[in-house]
């Protein structure tokens, strides 16, 4: 048995496994046995906080240094466009782990992955990871048992005051039928490493679109991101609108 304490998934150079592992802060363990001529088994994970008392979801996310957390990786950088396999655990405060997988991890935000210190990402289940999404409740106002993304944001320009701004203006939205996303409040630890406090939302996208309005295929669903502004069908929707009665 061959495993890392570092985030990295372990392979026939990492330490071999002899004995109780001592551990003096949190990490992640990562494992795989192996032997000659056989295939090597699912990567194994387990998350260990120490001298926490959390009261609040956490959501462990590991992979390689060089990717996530060290000098070039996303979480330092804050370059747009980032990303990077990963493997994320979320704990229920009371331990219980509910999701254990890898997923595609990439950076969230505009102004604050620059200027702020503490960058929000997205985690999205892919197939070629080994699960295609991550089947949890993951928002206890929701009905939803399954999602395909979400992401964990550090309430963007509000991240040096109070966490809460952006996520309770959108609550506002509950009991209306309008389109909002749904926050759970979490911590974060990066291999390891305390990240600090995060809020856990929706991530907009076809799939959020058709779950929330209970269409059956999100391929159908036309959703410009960015430069909406100026698209033609944007335009033409304000058009209609101008010259109805919307009442």
């Amino acid at each position: 048995i061959y495993y890392t304490t570092d985030g990295s998934d372990p392979t026939t150079s990492s330490t071999a496994y002899s004995g109780p592992i001592a551990l003096k802060n949190s990490a992640v363990i990562k494992a795989v046995a192996w032997q000659a001529d056989v295939i090597p088994s699912d990567l194994c994970v387990q998350s260990y906080i120490l001298g926490a008392n959390h009261g609040v979801r956490i959501v462990s996310v590991s992979g390689d240094t060089a990717v996530l957390d060290g000098k070039t990786g996303m979480l330092k950088t804050g370059i747009k466009g980032e990303g990077g396999e990963a493997y994320v655990e979320v704990y229920e405060p009371d331990g219980t782990r509910v999701i254990a997988q890898k997923c595609l991890m990439k950076l969230a935000g505009h102004s604050t992955r620059q200027h702020e210190g503490q960058k929000g990402f997205s985690l999205r289940a892919k197939k070629v990871y080994g699960a295609s999404r991550f089947n949890y409740a993951l928002f206890s106002n929701r009905d939803y048992t399954s999602y395909k993304s979400f992401v964990m944001r550090a309430s963007g320009q509000d991240c040096r005051q109070t966490f809460m701004r952006d996520s309770i203006l959108s609550a506002l939205a509950a009991d209306t039928g309008v389109l909002y996303r749904e926050t759970e409040v979490c911590v974060v630890y990066v291999n390891g490493r305390y990240w600090g406090a995060y809020n856990m939302r929706e991530r907009v996208s076809n799939d959020m679109i058709a779950q929330f309005h209970g269409w059956d295929n999100p391929d159908d669903v036309e959703y410009k991101e960015g430069g909406g502004y100026t698209s033609e069908h944007y335009q033409n929707m304000l058009r209609w609108v101008r010259e109805h009665d919307l009442s």
